[in-house]
Parts: C-alpha cells; structure tokens; sequence
C-alpha cells in the first residue's frame, strides 16, 4: 500500500504540472500504458479536465514491446496529446533494461513523429523489486 501511495503522489505532482502546461480543453487526450494506465488515474485525469475528450489504451499484464505495437491504432483516434506509462510489468518481470529502453524509445519517437505530444509518466523503483536500479541515475 505505502508503494502505491508513493507512486500516486508522483503521478499527482507530475498532473499538476503538467495540467498548469496545456492549453485549455477542448483536445484530446490518449493515455497508453498497462494496467495502471486502464485503471483509476485515467478516470481521475478526465474528471480534473472537464470538456477534454479521452481515449484510454490500457493494457493489463503487458511489457513495452507490446504497448508499443498499439501505437499506431492509438495515433488513428488523432489525439493531441499522448500520456504514455510503461515499463512497470517489464521490471516486474525482471526484463532487459536496454530492451525496456529501445521500446520506449520506439513509442516516444513514434508519437513525436505524429506531430503529436508525448506525456512521459516515470515510475520509481519499489520495495517489492529493485532489479536493475543499480543502473538508474
């Protein structure tokens, strides 16, 4: 429970900056990432921004790479912006860093090359599985 208040209240900060940023709705707004992403916070999201239309690509139980094969069915809804969370169920799984990289890489490049906003959601290690936090700065 104390690790999913953590990462709530990093998700929080990084809304709130992010929400004093964009302009004002109407625009739409796509959320990709895992089951974090499909559950609560997209629903949170839509609540705070009133008139924004959301399009939620959440995917239970699935790495990076697979998220990022979803990308361009996400672009074909046309969003303005694109929060993106993923990598949490790779490090779950013990998944290869640099791998876990490329995969992100493909997805932001991906957006950005859409002429889209990308949205960046971090995730911090947690007490459950610190592999590969050696290598994080």
């Amino acid at each position: 429970m104390r690790n999913f208040l953590i990462l709530a209240g990093v998700s929080a900060a990084a809304f709130y900056w992010w929400k004093s940023r964009i302009p004002k709705c109407p625009r739409t707004i796509a959320a990709l990432g895992d089951s974090i992403t499909l559950g609560n916070y997209a629903a949170y999201l839509q609540e705070q921004l009133p008139g924004c239309r959301f399009n939620v690509f959440g995917y239970s139980g699935k790495g990076s790479g697979f998220i990022a094969d979803q990308v361009p069915g996400l672009l074909r809804t046309n969003p303005d912006d694109v929060i993106v969370l993923a990598g949490v169920n790779d490090l779950a799984s013990q998944r290869n860093l640099d791998q876990i990289d490329r995969n992100l890489d493909r997805i932001y490049s991906e957006i950005r090359g859409a002429g889209k906003r990308v949205i960046a959601v971090g995730i911090l290690p947690w007490a459950g599985n610190r592999a590969g936090t050696d290598k994080i700065e």
